[in-house]
C-alpha cells in the first residue's frame, strides 16, 4: 500500500485555505540545502541593502545625488532619513518574505541570486560614484542649484 506524505506545519497553518506556504511534504535533503542557500543569500541581501542605504544617506546629506528610481525619489522628497529607511527595509522585508515562502523552489533560489547580482552591481556603482564624487563636487553643486528633475538632497 502506498504511503501518502503528511502535511507539514507550514502547509497546515496557511492563513488562506488551499494555499501552501511551503511544501505539503517533508523537505528532501536537496530542498533543505536549497533553503540554507536561500537564507544565506537573504542575509547577504539584507547586509548589502543596509550598505546601500548608508551610502545613499551619506550622499544625500552632502551635495545630493541623482536618483533614477522615481518611487525612491518621491520617498526622498519628504527629506526624512527615517522614512527612507522604513521604505527601504519594508521593500527588503517583503522580498525576504517571498524568498522564504519560495525557499524550497529553484525559482526562489534563482530570484535570490538575481537580487544579489543586482546589489553587487549597485555596490560596484557606489564604489565608482564615491571615487568620482570628490572630483566632480563643483559640477554637482551646479547641477543641484539648477534643480534637475532627478536630483535629490536631504539636510542643510
Amino acid at each position: 500500500m502506498p504511503t501518502t506524505a503528511r502535511p507539514t506545519a507550514a502547509a497546515a497553518s496557511s492563513p488562506v485555505p488551499g494555499l501552501s506556504l511551503g511544501l505539503s511534504h517533508e523537505p528532501t535533503s536537496q530542498e533543505r540545502r536549497r533553503a540554507l542557500r536561500v537564507y544565506t543569500l537573504m542575509a547577504a541581501i539584507v547586509l548589502m541593502s543596509a550598505a546601500d542605504l548608508y551610502m545613499t544617506l551619506t550622499h544625500l546629506s552632502g551635495v545630493g545625488m541623482g536618483e533614477a528610481n522615481p518611487i525612491a525619489r518621491w520617498v526622498m522628497s519628504y527629506g526624512s532619513p527615517w522614512l527612507l529607511g522604513v521604505w527601504k527595509f519594508g521593500c527588503i522585508g517583503l522580498a525576504c518574505l517571498i524568498f522564504t515562502i519560495a525557499r524550497y523552489r529553484r525559482s526562489g533560489e534563482i530570484a535570490c541570486w538575481t537580487c544579489l547580482a543586482v546589489l553587487t552591481a549597485l555596490t560596484v556603482h557606489w564604489i565608482a560614484y564615491s571615487a568620482e564624487a570628490s572630483t566632480l563636487t563643483p559640477q554637482m553643486h551646479i547641477i543641484a542649484s539648477g534643480e534637475a528633475a532627478n536630483w535629490v538632497r536631504m539636510g542643510e
